[in-house]
């Protein structure tokens, strides 16, 4: 077991983690008034958002009780998740049938995209604990927040907002497959400062992945966070944050010689994750003028342990600067920009077939500007980039949206904008088994445009829908057989890739103590074939929808999740010399139960069922997903 001594022994015994609210607190259909931070430069209500927004705010995230981020990002429309196996196995997140590295994940502001695992966010890693509200803005973001946003951006955000608040929080977890979760936390708030520390961590055996032999796949992560901003003046603030988790994820080897799929063995991958983010914010002018300075450093680290005798080490550092400076004219808003990243890529590990050690490194001045203005009954914004890259040509994004209101609980609204994605430091340089990058790859360019809809009648019902559509030319496939070097390699393909879709979600509280929350996607993702046709891509379900009913009575609340994901395909590789295959994976439904009781103000008892139907399915062609599972905690705050 990982020793909390790895981690800054000092800071153990203060704590953080989310605190728990009453249970028996009603939730009603989203405001359309509530604040964002992540659908422009400066803050701005969903109301005049012309995006697909979800907002799952603390309350929601309290009363699912899911240990993991990623199952509740099942239920927002546009998602598809893709777990690798069991828990702590990569976790992969696509939206809106684009790639995993297409979709930016910011933790407090902080890019989070791992350099290390193909420019994506492994989701695996990320729990619930200590969080406060996730933002999700979906459709082209490129123009306000780079390159990695080409499909949309999660923003996970962990500070205090509930001033006048002071609270220590310890809660833990046993459960099957010889679980335990538990966190140990503290939070402080006044109308000036916030403040917040924790440690939180998961452990267990985990389940066996592969199809066949009984080897179990455990899993352990530990989590240190601590944040903090405090009001100098009336015009000047400072803040910072710095997060950091260390795991290990058990995992098996794939048969490359008689199945092609995953067999048992004694292999481990420890990953450690530190996110650091320094700002200070000065208002000017009486508040016409607000000025925000941001420094930021990302730091990865993975090594694979298998029976080779020398071990795969990735080692990824992200560290960037940020100026912004905004002007607020009455109803007009002008944000100007300008960033400056480095980012730097290590690789070390055996030479077998070639030499797999590199040392590369990227530079990135941007420019980006932002005009917004929100009136009565319409806003409109228009956003533009500019990137200079020390590798790639100069790329300019663009977004321009606008928004109506014939009522002021309706918003009618459209987007359209132009996104580019650079290829990863894996996709051009990385070197495993049977894969060499390609430093001769060129960015990926999307252009993409949404209709949408929100509305609420009668304060009890929320409806709101978008159809979205995509273009993309330059997709990078990272599965092109070299018959040059018996490997695969990674590649632009010719001609374009399309995706379209709609997505309808809806909040109805059909009781005062009983709430139901439903989403349904439909998903048309096709690339170029090699005929010159479209075929349809993997791991894109053209089906995916959920429903989720809480009901609350007295001091208690019970929590019951329905998630469906349709028919996808998926890409196998089977031994030599056969030819790569596309093979079909079944659809799924996977039903959990949380219960949660108040005891006082103090204690709290929870419960949860996960796949209480016990489904067998996979979301990778060959990694079984785990079975039913039950899980008991308690939680004390003072």
């Amino acid at each position: 077991m990982k020793t909390i001594s790895r981690l800054i022994l000092p800071i153990l015994i203060c704590g953080s983690a989310a605190s728990l609210t009453n249970a028996a607190t009603n939730h009603t259909p989203g405001n359309l008034e509530s604040i964002t931070v992540t659908a422009s430069h400066t803050a701005v209500s969903v109301r005049d958002t012309a995006s697909a927004i979800t907002i799952l705010n603390k309350e929601d995230i309290e009363r699912r009780n899911s240990s993991s981020v990623s199952e509740l990002l099942r239920n927002v429309p546009g998602f598809a998740i893709n777990q690798q196996g069991s828990k702590g196995a990569v976790t992969q997140l696509r939206v809106r049938g684009a790639e995993a590295n297409h979709v930016l994940v910011l933790i407090d502001g902080v890019e989070a995209n791992d350099l290390t695992q193909g420019g994506q966010f492994n989701f695996a890693h990320l729990m619930t604990q200590g969080i406060e509200q996730i933002e999700i803005i979906r459709g082209p973001q490129s123009a306000l927040w780079g390159a990695d946003a080409m499909a949309g951006v999660v923003n996970v955000i962990t500070t205090q907002n509930e001033p006048q608040n002071h609270r220590v929080n310890a809660n833990l977890e046993i459960g099957s497959f010889n679980s335990n979760r538990w966190g140990l936390n503290y939070a402080k708030a006044d109308t000036d400062s916030q403040f917040k520390v924790g440690i939180n961590g998961i452990n267990t055996d985990g389940t066996n992945i592969s199809r066949q032999g009984s080897e179990k796949d455990g899993y352990e992560n530990t989590t240190l966070y601590l944040s903090g901003s405090t009001a100098l003046s009336d015009d000047v603030s400072v803040g910072m944050s710095y997060r950091q988790t260390q795991s290990t994820t058990e995992f098996d080897d794939t048969d490359f010689f008689t199945t092609g799929l995953p067999v048992d063995a004694d292999s481990s991958s420890e990953s450690d994750q530190r996110y650091f983010q320094a700002t200070l914010g000065l208002t000017l002018l009486d508040g016409l003028v607000s000025q925000k300075f941001t420094a930021s450093r990302v730091e990865t680290d993975n090594e694979n342990i298998t029976a080779s005798p020398v071990n795969d080490v990735t080692r990824g550092q992200r560290s960037g600067f940020r100026a912004q400076t905004d002007i607020f004219l009455k109803d007009h808003t002008i944000s100007f920009i300008t960033e400056f990243e480095q980012e730097d890529f290590v690789q070390r590990g055996a030479i077998v077939f070639g030499d797999p050690n590199r040392d590369e490194e990227i530079d990135t001045l941007s420019v980006a500007t932002e005009y917004r203005y929100n009136g009565d009954d319409y806003d409109v914004s228009a956003s533009t980039r500019l990137d200079n890259n020390s590798d790639f040509d100069n790329a300019v994004s663009w977004r321009v949206t606008g928004a109506w209101h014939p009522r002021d609980d309706t918003t009618l609204f459209l987007s359209l904008g132009e996104a580019i994605t650079n290829p990863t430091f894996s996709e051009r340089f990385g070197f495993f088994t049977n894969f060499q990058g390609n430093p001769d790859l060129q960015p990926e360019q999307s252009f993409s445009w949404e209709l949408g809809l929100r509305t609420q009648f009668s304060d009890t019902v929320e409806l709101s829908g978008a159809w979205f559509n995509a273009t993309l030319e330059n997709e990078i496939n990272g599965f092109v057989f070299d018959p040059a070097t018996s490997s695969f390699t990674a590649a632009n393909q010719q001609g374009e890739s399309h995706r379209k879709g709609l997505e309808l979600s809806l909040a109805w509280l059909v009781l005062d103590n009983l709430d139901v929350q439903a989403s349904y996607t439909w998903l048309d993702a096709t690339e170029p074939d090699l005929v010159g046709g479209q075929r349809d891509e993997v791991r894109r379900p053209a089906n995916i929808s959920s429903v989720n009913a809480n009901y609350q009575y007295g001091q208690s609340n019970v929590n019951l999740n329905i998630s469906y994901n349709g028919e996808q395909l998926d890409d196998f590789f089977p031994p030599f010399p056969a030819s790569q295959q596309v093979v079909t994976l079944d659809g799924y439904t996977l039903v959990t139960l949380a219960y949660l009781h108040q005891f006082n103000d103090s204690l709290q008892f929870n419960a949860r069922l996960e796949n209480l139907l016990d489904e067998s399915y996979e979301e990778v062609y060959g990694y079984r997903a785990p079975g039913f599972g039950g899980y008991f905690g308690i939680n004390l705050s003072l």
